[in-house]
């Protein structure tokens, strides 16, 4: 048989540690992890390799040769040559002794003003090299000068090349004038009113003549009605439809 206390004890116990409250202050059982697997090495630790990566601390564990570093090189040196310069280099003064005192108080008597204004006096007189020029026997006097032409041939270049322009642009401005333009709505429904305005208004007056015309006069009065009266019909049949284009004049 299963008591109330036993499933009292079975019911697992709220935890309240999200929150503040005066539960947290019952003693809570901690939860059993299962234990962890460790890493074993597969190579025994407590024997050494015979050569470690980084094993500079204490004796080393293995044996160490010596004739193995005699045979790397040669150590015996050249023999001692004297050296000897082979470019002649020019030797600098020879440094004063200290006993060697150098002379002091030096002074001349000439003086450089007299001397200088004399050998200027002396001098001979410098004669103009300068050549007067008589720019008229000059080779291309009074003709026209090259840059001119070249200036002249840049001017006339750029004025074809403007032309050419221009003539493009009046030819694209004429190509776009001459294409249809799709009439509004408002304009369609007034030319409509229109025309049924003026269709009823011959209609009237058609329906007005008698039937039988002897005169010519009225005949070709009523031939000009029907006429009228074609064309009105023609154009409303045009104009009845959702887009019209018309052509610019």
């Amino acid at each position: 048989m299963i008591f109330e206390e036993d499933l009292i004890a079975r019911r697992p116990k709220p935890v309240y540690k999200n929150r503040e409250t005066i539960l947290n202050l019952i003693p809570q059982d901690e939860p059993e992890h299962p234990p962890v697997e460790k890493y074993t090495s597969q190579y025994d630790p407590h024997v050494y390799a015979k050569k470690k990566t980084m094993g500079t601390m204490g004796p080393p564990k293995y044996d160490v040769s010596t004739q193995d570093f005699q045979r790397i090189k040669d150590r015996t040196l050249p023999p001692r040559q004297k050296f000897d310069y082979t470019q002649d280099v020019p030797l600098r003064d020879r440094v004063p002794l200290r006993d060697e005192v150098p002379i002091h108080g030096l002074r001349t008597k000439t003086n450089y003003i007299r001397t200088n204004a004399a050998a200027v006096i002396a001098q001979p007189a410098k004669q103009d090299s300068h050549k007067e020029v008589h720019y008229s026997t000059v080779r291309g006097f009074g003709e026209r000068p090259q840059y001119l032409d070249r200036v002249q041939r840049e001017i006339e270049e750029e004025n074809a090349i403007k032309n050419e322009i221009k003539t493009q642009r009046a030819y694209q401005d004429y190509l776009a004038a001459q294409q249809p333009e799709r009439m509004t709505e408002a304009e369609r429904q007034e030319l409509l009113a229109g025309l049924k305005k003026r269709w009823d208004e011959i209609k009237k007056t058609y329906g007005q003549m008698p039937l039988f015309i002897d005169v010519e006069s009225m005949k070709l009065n009523r031939e000009e009605m029907e006429r009228q009266m074609s064309e009105i019909e023609n154009d409303m049949e045009k104009l009845s439809k959702k887009k019209v284009y018309v052509e610019k004049f």
